[in-house]
């Protein structure tokens, strides 16, 4: 494997440190990085040769799915790999989106983890595969999807656009774009459109 600098980016150092401690043993040559921040982790990425990044949607400064569209634009040619604990469908969809090469849930077998970790150094694209009967809720734009991800977590106007950069008149407006798009009414609604397409997808 040539991709042997790696950056870990997580608000917990726990999980920074079991998938460092996972990899170990796959690539015992690699050298880890370790932040929780974007901001930190521009510095890094400043700083030294970074080959893959392992990062999660929700850190303490602010999004990685706009960190990753930012290096992306900045010319970052590395792989990415989100391990997240964002469940939210449209994650996955946003992430391969902004350029990331895959998307896992923290929730899955730590054995499944490191598989998609080693599929994506190997070239591979790991993403979930979108339900087919959520395509006509798939007209969301990126920033539209990160939003909605904040707010399906419950996070307010204020904290989304603090997080964002954003005013939060800018993410009332990403708000009202959002529900007139699935024709709700509130946040709760679209989450309950999201499952109900998710689960008629897996029984069909």
């Amino acid at each position: 494997m040539n991709s042997n600098h790696i950056l870990i980016i997580d608000t917990f150092p726990i999980v920074r440190r079991a998938l460092e401690l996972e990899l170990r043993t796959a690539v015992p040559s690699a050298h880890f990085y370790h932040t929780d921040s974007c901001q930190e982790a521009a510095k890094i990425l400043r700083a030294n040769e970074i080959d893959m990044i392992l990062l999660d949607v929700d850190l303490n400064d602010g999004s990685g799915l706009n960190l990753v569209s930012r290096i992306r634009r900045q010319g970052f040619a590395g792989k990415i790999l989100f391990i997240s604990s964002s469940s939210f469908p449209k994650v996955s969809q946003t992430a391969k989106d902004v350029g990331a090469n895959g998307y896992i849930s923290k929730t899955e077998p730590s054995n499944l983890i490191r598989d998609a970790i080693m599929a994506v150094k190997s070239g591979y694209s790991v993403f979930k595969q979108e339900p087919a009967s959520t395509a006509t809720f798939q007209d969301l734009s990126k920033r539209e999807s990160i939003v909605l991800n904040y707010l399906s977590k419950g996070y307010s106007n204020k904290k989304i656009s603090e997080l964002l950069s954003l005013s939060s008149k800018t993410v009332s407006t990403y708000k009202r774009r959002i529900l007139k798009k699935y024709d709700a009414n509130s946040i709760i609604e679209v989450m309950n459109l999201e499952e109900m397409a998710s689960g008629s997808a897996l029984h069909s």
